[in-house]
């Protein structure tokens, strides 16, 4: 099943919150990185830079296919939920780093998904 068709296309956004631990509460807000996001119907691209080049974290980009299922709700209605699976994993620059690509594929598992 593919996304809903809301869910598509590409947009960006000026600021974003991350978990503080895996499965954690959401950390402050962070204004200095650009996020932009490609959704098809069954793919996406997350791409984050630093706003400054000043910045040490360098830009982050991954990659990999969405799912969808249909679970039922406490009203008996039901309720569709998006999945995104991450595959490729891409790192450039970064504090020690000489500024080239490094990539991490993710569980071959992910693309079966």
């Amino acid at each position: 099943m593919s996304v809903a068709w809301w869910l598509l296309g590409s947009w960006s956004r000026n600021w974003i919150r991350r978990a503080t631990s895996p499965g954690g509460a959401l950390g402050e807000r962070d204004e200095g990185v650009e996020v932009r996001y490609v959704q098809t119907p069954w793919a996406f691209v997350d791409i984050r830079r630093p706003a400054s080049p000043s910045r040490a974290d360098g830009t982050l980009a991954f990659g990999g296919v969405t799912t969808t299922t249909t679970a039922a709700a406490s009203d008996s209605s039901d309720v569709r939920e998006v999945h995104w699976h991450s595959c490729v994993d891409m790192a450039w620059g970064g504090a020690g780093s000489d500024g080239t690509a490094g990539a991490s594929l993710r569980s071959a598992a992910a693309w079966g998904a």
